[in-house]
């Protein structure tokens, strides 16, 4: 009687285990449930305000469509210098001088083998810096920073905001550097 117990009990423990030991990799790598990056990427791209933003606070909305690189770990396995897509979008407040968001964005990160880390966003803007916080769909955390001083601006940007259209259309550079894997919904 004290052996078939015993055996029962480390049955029950066994499993028990193997379940904590299971849900444990479930969290620390999602194989098939979604994309996984842990590293830093840099993007070049365009920032579309409608309205176009000018020196009077109003709601806007943006589209940040890009390119660029990133370095890490894909999947589990090492990339450098791979070259990504970007695309954000979302509500948001304020001018040309300043901004923040109103609610979370949305944004994707596309890979060339086909991977797509989704993720949310927020930022803060204050001329002439924009400090981001990304989200991972599923888990994880990112901060970056970006600006509207590039070589690919357009000198009459600053006289744009003035006008009642605005500056609709600014390039911004950009950075993102997670703070452990971030997690993106399987798409």
């Amino acid at each position: 009687m004290k052996t078939s117990l015993g055996y029962r009990s480390a049955a029950i423990l066994l499993a028990a285990g193997l379940l904590i030991a299971d849900g444990a990799a479930s969290v620390a790598a999602p194989r098939g449930k979604g994309t996984t990056f842990e590293g830093s990427c840099s993007f070049e791209g365009t920032v579309k305000f409608d309205p176009g933003a000018t020196y009077v606070t109003q709601p806007l909305h943006y589209d940040y469509p890009g390119e660029g690189t990133c370095s890490g770990t894909l999947n589990g396995t090492e990339v450098k210098d791979v070259a990504v897509s970007v695309h954000q979008y979302g509500a948001a407040e304020g001018t040309c001088a300043d901004a923040h968001t109103t609610e979370p964005g949305n944004g994707e990160l596309r890979f060339p083998d086909g991977s797509v880390l989704t993720y949310t966003l927020e930022f803060t803007y204050q001329l002439p810096e924009t400090d981001f916080s990304f989200r991972g769909s599923r888990s994880g955390q990112a901060h970056g920073t970006g600006t509207f001083q590039t070589d690919r601006n357009d000198p009459a940007t600053p006289a744009k905001c003035a006008t009642p259209t605005g500056a609709t259309d600014v390039p911004m550079d950009m950075t993102l550097t997670t703070d452990g894997p971030l997690v993106g919904s399987k798409k």
